[in-house]
């Protein structure tokens, strides 16, 4: 029958499915329910048998063809819309044919309709992209345990820079500065030796190492907690309907980073020699 699947029968209108037994008029093509045409004993569209006309049939995949189903939220929507209006979801990104949370599988730790702080696990996976089951593990954990911390090897490692990787923007330019404000003594003791040899810096040489304790603190620190703040920052954003989803990463941005720490520590520099 899968002919006409999707079709409607002209006796009772309802659609066909796969597994209808259809019979089909032999004067003007018209389909109907076997139990239909049973029923009536005739044709539906007999008024056609007299002109001569050959029944039309409509079919809804038809109408199907202009529309799509979002991703996410599973809302039908227009086969032209880029965003989805009740997710948000950016519609304009290729679909994966294999789900980005199936590699959280690998793990063996979280299933994808598992909830971590309210959120499908498939949902945070989507969100997260790349690593995205090391995520889930950790916040998995960290839930069933009620820990706020857990230790973050690349926060640890690349600090503001991984932060800006990760899309926490806010986080990452904040530590940005503090990393250049930190660094400050120790790049005023090297320059001034520099240009003069003779020069006492005890003074600036103590607090070069006073700030580097502090900046090695605050990044273990900053890495212990970064997993609980980018947990937060996910949920925020996948059950707000109204904001744009803005998970994935990006390396665009750790690029203007370090370009940006760059071109303050030349511009110190050459102040600080002239």
């Amino acid at each position: 029958m899968g002919k006409y699947e999707g079709y409607r029968c002209a006796h009772c209108n309802e659609i066909f499915s796969e597994s209808d037994d259809v019979v089909v008029c032999p004067i003007c093509g018209a389909p109907h329910h076997r139990k239909c045409y049973i029923e009536t004993g005739k044709c539906a569209a007999e008024n056609l048998h007299e002109t001569g006309e050959s029944y039309n049939p409509v079919s809804e995949k038809k109408e199907e063809l202009n529309k799509k189903t979002c991703p996410r939220c599973g809302h039908e929507l227009d086969n032209e819309a880029v965003f989805c209006p009740h997710c948000k979801t950016d519609l304009r990104a290729p679909r994966q044919e294999r789900p980005i949370y199936q590699d959280a599988m690998l793990f063996g730790a979280v299933r994808p309709d598992d909830t971590i702080d309210g959120v499908k696990a498939k949902d945070l996976a989507e969100y997260v992209g790349p690593s995205s089951g090391i995520f889930l593990q950790k916040w998995k954990i960290a839930e069933k345990n009620g820990s706020s911390f857990s230790l973050n090897i690349p926060a640890l490692l690349f600090g503001p820079f991984y932060y800006l990787y990760r899309r926490m923007n806010l986080l990452g330019i904040v530590f940005l500065i503090f990393r250049f404000i930190s660094n400050l003594p120790y790049a005023i003791c090297t320059i001034a030796e520099y240009v003069n040899s003779s020069a006492n810096l005890t003074d600036w040489a103590m607090l070069a190492d006073i700030f580097s304790i502090i900046g090695l603190a605050v990044n273990i620190l900053a890495a212990l907690f970064f997993n609980k703040l980018y947990l937060s920052k996910a949920v925020a954003e996948i059950k707000n309907p109204d904001k744009i989803k803005k998970g994935g990463v990006s390396m665009p941005a750790v690029l203007i980073g370090m370009s940006a720490l760059f071109a303050a520590s030349f511009i110190l520099s050459y102040f600080l020699i002239i």
